[in-house]
């Protein structure tokens, strides 16, 4: 459960329902749904749909931008995930309830969308049961366009797969040339040496530990943390 999330004002949440996009060529993105999920045939791995506005599928998952519907069951996984993810992720602020963290996290994912700067989804299985979030901070463009990746699942849906199946799909949309991706060069994520968990799932999205620490405030104040890098080749 890398990243770093920042703090935005609490607001009331307007859902935005994205225009729907023109089907993009042929590729391991792809928009036409298949039968079953593509296979890559230089990876083995499941290839990833994007539908709307950046909205992914996977054989198990769709990762997409929060929605008003979503309050209610977002609520009780941020109140079953508070107790094990605040130490490690700055997804809750001080004095929040699950409806204000909800809120401020779907205003900042709408946020992001419109600048540019950052990129939040919410992971569901298909029938609409959220599992997780992920997300994609800090992105810059220029000579070389990079952004920091974090991601957390509910206590129950872990030791699934879910969380690497996700990564797996942000990696590959990110690093993807646009219009069908993020067209980033490559992506960080900062995780603690003591989340096993969450370096498994780095490491089987294409992530590599550069050897590198940085220090991040928690919760509980400062801690270091490994950089894992994708990309960048």
């Amino acid at each position: 459960m890398p990243g770093q999330e920042t703090a935005a004002a609490a607001t009331s949440l307007v859902e935005v329902k994205p225009a729907p996009r023109p089907p993009a060529a042929a590729g391991a993105l792809v928009t036409a749904p298949p039968a079953a999920p593509p296979v890559s045939a230089a990876t083995g791995v499941p290839a990833v749909e994007v539908l709307a506005h950046d909205e992914l599928r996977t054989g198990r998952l769709v990762i997409r931008a929060v929605r008003a519907s979503d309050r209610d069951a977002v609520c009780a996984m941020l109140d079953a995930a508070r107790a094990s993810v605040a130490p490690v992720l700055n997804i809750y602020q001080p004095g929040e309830d699950a409806v204000a963290t909800f809120q401020r996290l779907a205003k900042a994912g709408h946020d992001g969308d419109a600048s540019g700067r950052a990129w939040r989804r919410l992971v569901t299985l298909t029938t609409g049961e959220p599992v997780g979030m992920v997300h994609l901070l800090g992105i810059e463009r220029g000579l070389t366009p990079k952004g920091d990746a974090g991601w957390w699942t509910a206590p129950r849906h872990r030791g699934c797969g879910y969380a690497l199946e996700a990564v797996r799909a942000v990696v590959q949309h990110a690093l993807a040339e646009p219009p069908r991706g993020l067209g980033l060069f490559m992506i960080d994520a900062a995780i603690t040496p003591c989340n096993a968990a969450s370096a498994k799932v780095a490491a089987g999205a294409g992530f590599v530990f550069t050897g590198e620490n940085c220090s991040v405030q928690l919760a509980g104040g400062w801690a270091s943390h490994e950089i894992w890098r994708a990309g960048a080749n």
